[in-house]
């Protein structure tokens, strides 16, 4: 490690969701079991759909949905900052976005 360097320190967390443990090693434990609770939140939500769905389907839904909004959020931000991009074109917006 050279002068001024911060090497962030990956931590073991272990993660349960819809009964299934994983380990892993992360910068932010905290913010891995918000996602975590996330997914199964939406894992939940699927189950409650189909009651006779595995747990291997309903993760495979949990991380298409995330997909899917993670997709139109980023197709949002492009059409966002294409806009934002025009108007300062035409000089009304300020420069500094």
């Amino acid at each position: 490690m050279q002068g001024g360097e911060f090497v962030e320190t990956k931590k073991r967390v272990k993660l349960t969701i819809f009964d299934q443990a994983i380990h892993l090693r992360c910068t932010s434990p905290d913010e891995m079991h918000s996602l975590a609770r996330e997914v199964e939140r939406r894992m939940a939500e699927f189950a409650t759909q189909d009651d006779c769905i595995s747990v291997t389907q309903l993760a495979i839904l949990a991380a298409l949905s995330l997909a899917k909004e993670t997709m139109d959020t980023r197709h949002a931000l492009a059409s966002l900052e294409h806009r934002l991009t025009m108007l300062q074109a035409r000089g009304d917006a300020p420069s500094n976005y």
